[in-house]
């Protein structure tokens, strides 16, 4: 008896350890799968916005027909105090930062000029218009994107808050004015990335679900089909017919 338990034992570990093995190899699949397909997809949602955000820089330039300096020129403040043409560029340039924003909401928008060493708009300006005037700090990526010549988006703390900030350098007659930038706030998109991990999520615990499920099922018609051999070969030991 002592036997019979012992081997009754073992073969319920080993029943055991063969139901998990299944389960897992059926399982792990899916779960890989499906760390897969999530850092692929928020991978492909921050590009997404980079591309965004370069766009509306891109039509930050365009919109700026002219340079900071022909502004000034026209309203003949060339000679004025630094505050006065920051004051007057504003006011020529925020409605145009205004509408962009306003046509990409969660979107802050403007320009910055070089020689001043000032943000001269930022849009929308009844949320951002108290940061015109300050200028960047030294480290600040927007004066590399001016030293290189090149568009860059970068991710961190600036003058917004924590943000994805694309930059776009201005160009005038051979001389970069400044540059132009659109960021979005990391809090939004990590929102807009916390309902597709959700929904990621979701899926792949469905289909283990399923796996494990099926998995269990076809074990146990397996063992079923077993047991009837096992009944049969012992019949046939008693009745050759």
């Amino acid at each position: 008896k002592e036997r019979d338990g012992k081997v009754i034992v073992k073969s319920y570990v080993y029943r055991i350890r063969f139901i998990v093995s299944v389960i897992a190899v059926t399982v792990l699949p899916i779960i890989v799968t499906g760390v897969v397909l999530l850092k692929a997809a928020e991978q492909a949602l921050l590009q997404e916005k980079e591309k965004k955000l370069l766009a509306i820089t891109e039509q930050l330039d365009f919109a700026l027909s002219q340079d900071f300096e022909n502004v000034l020129r026209e309203e003949g403040l060339q000679n004025a105090s630094r505050e006065q043409q920051i004051a007057a560029l504003n006011r020529k340039l925020e409605q145009l930062t205004d509408q962009i924003a306003t046509a990409h909401p969660g979107i802050g928008v403007g320009y910055y000029a070089r020689r001043l060493d000032a943000i001269i708009t930022y849009g929308p300006s009844r949320e951002m218009g108290q940061h015109v005037g300050m200028p960047i700090a030294p480290d600040h990526p927007g004066r590399q994107v001016m030293s290189r010549r090149s568009a860059d988006v970068v991710i961190g703390p600036q003058v917004r808050g924590e943000i994805m900030n694309a930059m776009y350098p201005i160009e005038r007659n051979g001389e970069v004015i400044g540059y132009a930038w659109a960021n979005e706030l990391m809090q939004s998109i990590d929102i807009q990335l916390a309902g597709m991990r959700q929904g990621i999520y979701s899926i792949v615990g469905i289909g283990c679900v399923i796996a494990a499920v099926a998995s269990g099922l076809m074990i146990h018609r397996g063992e079923i089909i077993l047991q009837e051999i096992k009944e049969g070969l012992r019949r046939l030991s008693l009745d050759l017919s």
